[in-house]
Order: C-alpha cells, then structure tokens, then sequence
C-alpha cells in the first residue's frame, strides 16, 4: 500500500511540474508581465531609495552618529591612544623609570596573580 502510494505521489509531482513548466515558460516570455515587473521592480527601488534617504534624515534629526561618525570616532580613540602610549613611552625614557601605563597594568597583573594564589 505504501508502494502504491509512493508511485501516486511521484505520479502527481510529474504532473504538476509538466503543468506549471508550460505554464511559467508562456508566462515568462510574454513581453507585457516583463514590462510590468521591470517597472515594479524601478519603482521598488525608487522606494527604497526614498524610504532610506527620509530614515536617514530622522537620524539625522535625532542627533543619532551613523556608521560613518562612528568608525571617525574609533580612529581617533586608536589615534589617541597610540599618542598617548608614545608620550608614556617617552615620559618613561626621560624619568628613567617605566612609564605609568606599564606601571598600572604590572600593578593589575600583580594583583590578579595573588588573588588568584588566594583562591
């Protein structure tokens, strides 16, 4: 029985795809439905467009950084901190002594390491 209906099955999936292949075929070449699905899919895009040039203005607006503001500032953050290890780095050089960054993070390492030996 199960047999039988597994023949049906593949039966009716061979129909259906003889059907909608002649179908879709027809309906994919008629010129008129691609006319229209051209000027849908322009005026999609004019949406699109339109819909992210007015978000993009309410942003804006609500004084919100974009993409753009956002990696302006992580590059300076980097800058500064690239100029704020040179100085630390010759601040050390002058005093002769480490500089104050090595000095925290040593101070850190320190201090996780006899927390650590406590535990």
């Amino acid at each position: 029985m199960a047999e039988s209906q597994e023949i049906n099955m593949n039966q009716l999936f061979e129909f259906f795809e003889k059907s909608t292949t002649g179908f879709m075929e027809k309906l994919m070449k008629d010129d008129n439905l691609l006319k229209i699905a051209g000027k849908w899919r322009d005026n999609a895009l004019d949406f699109k467009t339109y819909f992210d040039k007015i978000i993009s203005e309410a942003l804006k607006n609500m004084n919100l950084p974009n993409k753009k503001d956002q990696e302006k500032t992580l590059h300076k953050i980097n800058m500064l901190e690239s100029q704020l290890a040179d100085i630390s780095e010759r601040l050390g050089k002058l005093t002769g002594k480490k500089s104050s960054t090595s000095k925290s993070s040593s101070a850190t390492n320190k201090s996780a390491s006899n927390t650590s030996k406590t535990n």
